[in-house]
């Protein structure tokens, strides 16, 4: 336990650092992951909803169309998701 306790302020940083300057962080994220065309399109749907939530309708629905075509055909919730997003 004092080996966890004694790493948690340098895995902390590693970890919480990229996501430090809410919303500005959240937001690129978003972007970053709407240019990844390797992101599985589950994880897109995370992003598009971030987006979503701060207020950015637009990107959100880009990120869904891009994900939209990479959805497995039997993955029927998924799409049911990624459409929801593109309806607003």
């Amino acid at each position: 336990m004092a080996f966890l306790v004694s790493e948690w302020q340098r895995q902390s940083q590693a970890f919480f650092a990229p996501f430090s300057d809410y919303p500005a962080s959240f937001l690129a994220a978003a972007r970053q992951a709407a240019q990844d065309l390797e992101r599985h399109p589950a994880h897109l749907l995370t992003w598009a909803r971030v987006a979503a939530l701060l207020g950015e309708a637009a990107l959100a629905q880009s990120i869904a169309q891009a994900a939209l075509p990479r959805v497995p055909e039997r993955a029927t919730s998924l799409r049911a998701k990624l459409e929801a997003v593109l309806a607003g």
